[in-house]
């Protein structure tokens, strides 16, 4: 697990489990993206997939990576956050693929995200869907502020429990 095991006592253990690994596995995705673009992921409880209590946990866990991490980003603006989001009509797969077209020229871009889903599917079970966010979406500037310098693109990977922030942007 590479997510600092401190940023997760506050979670249960599957969830702090989980967060390692979806770490683990954006890192490795991330190295498909072409020069000074990344992706960062994680990983929220949502139980029994019920999207409405989506806003709580992300709110939750982003305040305590803002005081454990010394953030300094204003509570205010993380109370902020109000995820509206569509469900995708596609396949996750060539979702995936599609967004990393736009910040990705590796030829092996496919493989890396087929290895990616494969992986994560395999610790999570099969995903549901893919949720992304509405236009005129400003939740993307205070989590690029959280986990990357700065964000341009999010989305959710929809399984049982868990919701998988996908989140594209640079730490240049």
């Amino acid at each position: 697990m590479s997510k600092e095991y401190w940023g997760f006592e506050n979670e249960d253990g599957s969830t702090a489990f989980l967060a390692g690994v979806v770490d683990v596995l954006s890192d490795n995705l991330s190295l498909a993206c072409d020069y000074a673009v990344t992706l960062d992921a994680d990983i929220f409880y949502v139980k029994e997939h019920d999207i409405s209590l989506l806003n709580d946990s992300v709110k939750k866990r982003l305040h305590y990576y803002n005081k454990r991490y010394g953030l300094k980003i204003p509570k205010k603006k993380i109370d902020l956050i109000d995820f509206k989001l569509e469900k995708e009509n596609c396949k996750i797969d060539d979702y995936l693929k599609k967004v990393m077209s736009k910040y990705s020229s590796n030829p092996q871009m496919p493989e890396k995200v087929d290895e990616f889903l494969q992986e994560l599917n395999w610790h999570i079970q099969k995903p549901l869907g893919i949720y992304s966010p509405m236009r005129n979406d400003k939740n993307v500037y205070i989590l690029g502020n959280i986990y990357l310098y700065m964000a341009w693109d999010y989305f959710f990977i929809e399984y049982d429990d868990y919701m998988v922030l996908v989140i594209f942007g640079t730490v240049e």
